[in-house]
């Protein structure tokens, strides 16, 4: 082969057509022949190939490679197929497989080499898909575990929280009392954050989405922030006057933004800055934060960048990871990103983080422009009025934990408001057909016999248009499919306090046409 005009012309017309790249050496290890796919994969030309060295065109492997091709000339006998790269002139190297054998007598060999470039991302693409689907499953799991305690913790928390409110009602002319009362109540309101938290993180309680305006949600969020006020860290936010409306979830979209600007800050003890920005963009399918769950198109990034300390690329890779942490052992669980991701994914959004180790981090969120669907202005309703002393409105309250019943029902007649009480489905559609129309149906979404969902339907189906308020620590998906909640549907969070009940309830009775 090192008379590159030897041999029958159909051989060598082969060889020249062949798609891989056919290379040869002579026994000095100097090229003696290249065919035109060589080419492509060496980034040389065939003239510039012949008479270089082998080891100039191989990658740091070339002990291998050297050892396969000596083999090839001592033995006589081709050596298999393996995995080597070589280097290009500009210093890039490309993955090949590489087969050597023998050609005649006068040691010299000949090698096939197939791009595995293809291959490997093809590999890289299935492997991103595995490790997409194996968070997925984690998270599945943590939510399996957080749904089994989230209902009844909920209820005992609320009622923690409420008859706590009710004795610092009491003590308020104690100060030691009143002080111990308020350590009680930040507890649970702590312990019920860590539940709705690790829902979060598991997607397995839907969301309530809503069209908002993200430059104004954001300024409200870092509004509330005390880092204004700070020394050492500064907030600065770049939101674009042209953002349209997105879709997600309010208190959603809010937790993540605390989350991640409070990491931020975590990340510069000794100073930096934050910075929050807003902005549109088109992302197409090749753009890495697309999975094949979310189709390319027009998104709002939102985007929170910080000058901290920044991650490695390993601790990157785990940082939406549930229970991983940096921080010390008592100073979080690990749920804060892990949380986001599970957040954004329900709302239809990516997420995207990079960090480079002493030049800190950048979290990209990106959320689905809302459609103009010409739906009403929430704004536009009535605001909560008093309920009528002189006729209260009667509320129908069904809640099957006992505890939960006295304390709601405790709280709507403190409120003014008349009401009927039960403890499973069936008693309140007795209770139905017995009393006066009730106003409204204030009912826990899961209990036995029948969830709050069937109830309201055949309330529903009995009486016509009936307000109704679902209450819930975990409604584990019985008001929403596909990690949203059913529009029109009102869901009052629990645990909830004196105030967010009694508002919710005269918000809804006023909007209700007379």
């Amino acid at each position: 082969m090192s008379d590159t005009s030897a041999g029958p012309d159909r051989y060598r017309s082969l060889v020249e057509s062949c798609s891989d790249a056919i290379v040869a050496w002579g026994a000095d290890h100097r090229v003696t022949f290249a065919n035109p796919a060589a080419e492509h994969l060496f980034g040389r030309s065939v003239a510039d190939l012949l008479g270089r060295p082998f080891a100039e065109l191989m990658a740091d492997d070339r002990r291998a490679a050297e050892a396969a091709l000596a083999g090839a000339a001592a033995d006589g006998e081709p050596v298999g197929e393996h995995e080597t790269a070589v280097v290009r002139p500009d210093g890039r190297t490309v993955a090949a497989a590489a087969a050597f054998f023998p050609v005649g007598a006068l040691g010299e060999v000949g090698a096939v080499f197939r791009d595995l470039t293809a291959w490997h991302t093809l590999s890289e693409a299935r492997q991103a898909s595995f490790d997409r689907q194996a968070r997925v499953e984690r998270l599945e799991s943590v939510g399996r575990l957080a749904g089994g305690i989230a209902h009844d913790f909920n209820n005992l928390m609320a009622v923690v929280l409420n008859y706590a409110s009710f004795v610092a009602q009491q003590v308020a002319g104690d100060p030691v009392a009143a002080a111990d009362v308020e350590q009680i109540r930040d507890a649970a309101t702590r312990a019920a954050h860590l539940t709705r938290q690790l829902l979060m993180v598991s997607r397995v309680e839907p969301l309530l989405l809503e069209t908002l305006d993200l430059n104004e949600t954001v300024a409200e969020v870092t509004r509330l922030l005390p880092i204004h006020e700070g020394e050492l860290v500064e907030l600065h936010l770049e939101l674009s006057p042209d953002v349209p409306p997105v879709r997600t979830a309010r208190g959603g979209l809010e937790h993540v933004l605390l989350n991640l600007i409070t990491n931020a800050c975590e990340s510069m003890p000794g100073g930096g800055t934050v910075t929050v920005r807003t902005e549109v963009v088109e992302l197409d399918g090749r753009h890495d934060a697309l999975g094949p769950e979310r189709p390319p198109g027009r998104y709002v990034r939102l985007s929170v960048i910080d000058t901290g300390a920044g991650m490695s690329a390993e601790t990157a890779d785990l940082a939406f990871e549930p229970f991983f942490s940096t921080k010390p052992k008592d100073a979080g669980l690990g749920l804060g990103l892990a949380s986001v991701y599970g957040i954004m994914a329900d709302a239809g959004g990516l997420v995207e983080l990079s960090s480079e180790e002493g030049r800190g981090t950048t979290v990209h969120l990106f959320l689905p422009v809302a459609r103009r669907d010409g739906g009403p202005d929430p704004s536009a309703a009535p605001g909560p009025e008093a309920a009528d002393e002189a006729c209260p409105p009667t509320v129908l309250l069904v809640e099957d934990e006992d505890a939960m019943r006295r304390l709601t029902a405790r709280i709507l007649r403190r409120n003014g408001f008349s009401v009927v009480e039960a403890a499973t489905g069936s008693e309140a559609l007795r209770l139905a057909d017995g009393e006066p129309r009730c106003d409204l149906l204030l009912t826990d979404v899961i209990m036995p016999e029948m969830s709050g969902k069937e109830l309201a339907d055949r309330l529903r189906d009995r009486q016509g248009l009936l307000p109704v308020l679902f209450m819930s620590g975990y409604s584990q998906g019985a008001l929403g499919h596909d990690g949203v909640i059913d529009p029109g549907t009102d869901l009052l969070e629990k645990p909830f306090d004196e105030q967010a009940l009694v508002d919710r309830v005269r918000s809804i009775l006023s909007s209700v046409p007379h």
